[in-house]
Order: structure tokens, then C-alpha cells, then sequence
């Protein structure tokens, strides 16, 4: 639900950015919007725009989590979707310019974690990224997205496994593939 240039119950903040945020109705991946974000601010530290989902969502402590979404654009890294204490869950934009592409992340709440805030960031210069599909679910693995306005068909969908975090230095990190090393169609 729209609720003027933004969805209703989230906050748009430009802070120290020119970062802005477009409900678009000719883009989408289901339904009749998707969010677009935009940049020509350069990265810096504590510089980017952020959309927030106001009071976050209601969460079961030392549970099993996956967030997901879909996002297409020419340009990735640029920000991402996430939110937790101390922001710990980050799905960076990784885009295409002619499909959409699921991101996940999978994590576990802490002990003390009852309310987990969700929000998308742009962090980068960027011509613009769309988002649309946000969903956040109690599993191991993100599940086939179906809208809640269509037919319940979900499109088959395939990834790998994702891997457990690994420790390094006194802190966690998710092994994630860097498409920007590796290029898929170079890759056997």
C-alpha cells in the first residue's frame, strides 16, 4: 500500500545525500509498484539515505530468519536491505539490468532481540536500483515468494545453499561470491 512517494508505514530519510526514493509504477516485479532508489552522493562514512519500516518487526529471540528481496539495476553495491541490532544483516543490491534478482540473507536473533528493524539503504552513486518482494520469514532458506494478489503460482526458483557464517578475528562474516572476481559466464 502506497501512502504518497513512499509505502505506507515506512519513513523515507535523504539525510546527507542526494539519495532519493521514486514509487515506481511502470517497473515492477509483481503487483503495480516497485521502489526506486538513486545516488550521485559519494560513499563516505555514515553518508547514505535510508528507507526505514517504522517500529520494525515483531521477532522470536535466537530464531532463524531469512530476509529477502528482489532488485534490479545496472549498477550493485550500492546499498542494501537489512536491518537487525547494529545493522549485522545486510543483502547488498547485486543487479542485472535486464532481469530481476533474488537476495537473501539468513541469520539468527540474538538473546535479547524482540523487535528487528528492517530498512534499505543507498550508500553509493547509482543510477538507479529497484526493489521489490520484500519478505521476511522464520526459515533456514528464503521460500518461494507468491504475491499475495496473485495466483499462487509460485516461479520455480534455485540457488545454492547458503553457507554458515564463518568466525574471523572476533567477528562472523557470510562466504558470499564475488561475481565482480568470478563472472558467471566465464565460470564452469
Amino acid at each position: 500500500e502506497i501512502d504518497g512517494n513512499r509505502p505506507k508505514h515506512w519513513m523515507w530519510d535523504q539525510r546527507n545525500t542526494d539519495a532519493t526514493l521514486t514509487v515506481d509504477d511502470a517497473v515492477s516485479r509483481s503487483g503495480r509498484h516497485s521502489l526506486k532508489l538513486t545516488s550521485t552522493t559519494p560513499f563516505g562514512a555514515h553518508v547514505y539515505g535510508c528507507l526505514t519500516l517504522v517500529g520494525g518487526v515483531a521477532v522470536e529471540p535466537e530464531t532463524t530468519y531469512t530476509l529477502s528481496y528482489y532488485v534490479r539495476g545496472k549498477q550493485g553495491g550500492c546499498g542494501f536491505v537489512g536491518g537487525a541490532a547494529r545493522w549485522r544483516v545486510r543483502a547488498l543490491f547485486v543487479t542485472s539490468p535486464d532481469r530481476w534478482t533474488r537476495v537473501t540473507s539468513t541469520f539468527t536473533t540474538e538473546a535479547d532481540e524482540k523487535s528487528l528493524p528492517i530498512l534499505a539503504t543507498m550508500e553509493r552513486p547509482c543510477e538507479g536500483v529497484w526493489i521489490d518482494d520484500l519478505k521476511l520469514e522464520k526459515a533456514p532458506r528464503a521460500l518461494p515468494y507468491v504475491s499475495d494478489g496473485g495466483d499462487a503460482k509460485p516461479a520455480v526458483e534455485l540457488s545454492p545453499v547458503q553457507p554458515a557464517p564463518l568466525a574471523y578475528r572476533g567477528s562472523s562474516f557470510v562466504p558470499a561470491w564475488a561475481p565482480s572476481r568470478y563472472p558467471p559466464d566465464q565460470m564452469v
